[in-house]
């Protein structure tokens, strides 16, 4: 198994309310990451959160469970290409923490059949994303 590990950053940033109830809301988010290091490019994130608590007046006050759906475009131990991944993550505390999987068949260009699971997390250390992988 071969191991790629990279920093990332905010683009952009689209969340708006699906349902909300007292301090319960449901979410959906788009939001375009860039990524450097051993994983070099861009990932395009759709997501749906649950925030278990929120405050109106401190977005980042908030307590979420999320899944998500991440397309990869970009370079990966200098293989280009793309593939699509399973994100399950939670928010709290000013800290996200997540996992994903790389969808089988999804992988395209030098990344075709690619496979594995990763990690990625953002809080005061930075944000910081790990893929262990095999082609």
């Amino acid at each position: 198994m071969k191991k790629a590990e990279g920093t990332f950053s905010i683009v952009s940033w689209n969340e708006s309310t699906a349902r909300e109830r007292a301090d319960q809301k449901t979410t959906r988010a788009t939001v375009d990451y860039t990524s450097e290091g051993g994983i070099n490019g861009h990932l395009f994130v759709e997501y749906v959160m649950f925030y278990s608590e929120f405050d109106p007046e401190d977005v980042h006050a908030g307590v979420a469970d999320f899944t998500g759906t991440i397309w990869f475009v970009g370079e990966i131990g200098g293989l280009k290409g793309s593939f699509g991944a399973l994100d399950l993550g939670k928010y709290g505390a000013g800290e996200v923490k997540s996992e994903f999987e790389i969808v089988p068949n999804s992988g395209r260009g030098d990344l075709k059949g690619i496979t594995g699971t990763g990690n990625y997390s953002a809080g005061k250390d930075g944000m910081k994303i790990k893929l262990n992988y095999e082609l």
